[in-house]
């Protein structure tokens, strides 16, 4: 399986690949951690993974609050190496508090936690103002690694906008977007739609059309609780 954004699929293992999340997370419902509010969770010394053509919404409206933003993410790798992630939409939503990944290093990691790859997404949002991200005391970045030892990962190409015009981030205490770029991917509707002229599909993304087509024959994209932040 080829890849977008510059890099290839990870080597062997499981592929995690065509899958529309959102609303995750209910209100009063808090983890040690907060991470019981994260879209695609690669936990335990998960290994060669791609997860690619993914939508993730944001959380559950009221699920995030102050209590338990530690840690709330799109994505979070936990302990794994050789983990690429390419080709998906990220939405984080209009709290401002939800991080774009968070990589997790402890004891328990086996061999360490080199090669993660996050590359040749389309992250959008909605908040105003700036982000107010949190993660082992460290605040306000887009990537955010609790050890030095879980940075050694790449992160490069992917696509930012904020459709209410806060400050689009792109940075971490350790590892930042290498290659950002910040334009209108001209994405629409519930089931985020990406136009025909958007510029993603160009440049150095070329961001791979989503499948769709998510659940039984005829399902159809409940347009009820967390909408999109794109116009829909």
């Amino acid at each position: 399986m080829s890849m977008h954004g510059g890099y290839q699929a990870a080597p062997g293992g499981v592929v995690v690949s065509n899958n529309f999340v959102r609303d995750q997370g209910a209100i009063g419902l808090a983890g040690p951690y907060g991470a019981s509010v994260t879209g695609i969770y690669l936990d335990d010394n998960a290994n060669n993974v791609t997860v690619t053509g993914n939508i993730v919404g944001p959380p559950a409206e009221g699920s995030i609050t102050t209590k338990n933003s530690n840690d709330v993410c799109g994505v979070l790798v936990h302990n794994g190496h050789d983990n690429h992630i390419g080709g998906n939409i990220i939405d984080l939503g209009d709290l401002g508090m939800v991080a774009t990944v968070v990589w997790g290093y402890d004891s328990a990691s086996i061999k360490g936690m080199g090669g993660n790859v996050f590359a040749g997404n389309i992250v959008m949002s909605s908040y105003p103002g700036d982000q107010r991200t949190s993660s082992g005391g460290i605040t306000g970045y887009a990537y955010m690694e609790n050890d030095k030892r879980a940075a050694d990962c790449r992160v490069d190409g992917n696509v930012y906008f904020n459709y209410a015009g806060g400050r689009v981030r792109t940075d971490g205490p350790v590892t930042g977007d290498g290659r950002p770029t910040v334009e209108n991917p001209r994405i629409s509707g519930w089931s985020y739609t990406i136009g025909g002229d958007s510029p993603v599909f160009g440049g150095a993304v070329k961001f791979p059309p989503i499948g769709g087509n998510w659940g039984p024959a005829g399902y159809v994209i409940p347009h009820t609780g967390t909408g999109p932040s794109c116009p829909h």
